[in-house]
């Protein structure tokens, strides 16, 4: 009951308007500081948008919450791929993390560009992965690299290429049975991580589903 009226809360105009507010000062502060450009174009919406939806960044506290979430012990074993990378912001917040390596795949020239700017221009502290890859590819034709992998998507296709993009994954793991963990932010079509053959749902929550890769030398959590 609590969280069906938290919820009601969150959708009434005046709170709604406020909360659209504070994550749109909180995504001009993220850039500000970080020399770089990673918000949304309002004409984003005005596009044809078939294959996907229109680019919509992560809120850093949220992509931060879900690495920190994810199942395993050392993230510099792992590369982190982000699919539907878009202007990049999920790259630099990954870059926060010793990952070993960070690869962001988009289809789109005018957001692969800006996100090939961004890594450029980022500037950040702590930052413990300076190994960024922007790839210009259709994700339905990415090969995934070899060895240990963290792959995240934010609700970036549609249930038709999702899909397709899910048989390459699952082909992949076939080819090279390693561990790959499969984070899905906002999970639209959530249901189709479900239908792959060798991967097993570790987490489910109303904002992400996590799944990893099934192998004799593998165990999941409930």
């Amino acid at each position: 009951m609590t969280g069906t009226l938290t919820n009601a809360i969150k959708e009434l105009p005046g709170v709604r308007l406020l909360r659209l507010s504070a994550i749109s000062a909180e995504a001009r502060w993220y850039d500000w500081r970080h020399k770089v450009q990673t918000r949304a174009d309002p004409l984003e919406d005005l596009r044809d948008w078939t294959a996907g939806f229109p680019y919509l960044p992560i809120r850093p506290i949220t992509a931060r919450r879900v690495i920190r979430s994810l199942p395993m012990s050392d993230p510099s074993d792992y590369t982190f791929v982000d699919l539907g990378s878009g202007k990049g912001r999920m790259l630099l917040i990954a870059s926060e993390f010793p990952f070993r390596k960070v690869v962001g795949v988009e289809m789109r020239p005018d957001l692969h560009q800006q996100a090939l700017e961004n890594v450029r221009r980022y500037k950040h502290p702590t930052a413990q992965t300076s190994r960024i890859d922007c790839r210009l590819v259709d994700a339905t034709q990415y090969d995934f690299p070899a060895g240990k992998l963290v792959v995240y998507l934010f609700n970036p296709f549609s249930a038709e290429i999702m899909g397709r993009v899910f048989q390459r994954l699952d082909a992949s793991f076939e080819q090279d049975r390693r561990e790959i963990i499969v984070v899905y932010v906002y999970p639209q079509f959530g249901f189709q991580l479900k239908t792959l053959r060798h991967f097993q749902m570790w987490r489910e929550t109303r904002r992400y589903c996590i799944a990893k890769s099934q192998d004799t030398n593998y165990t999941c959590a409930g």
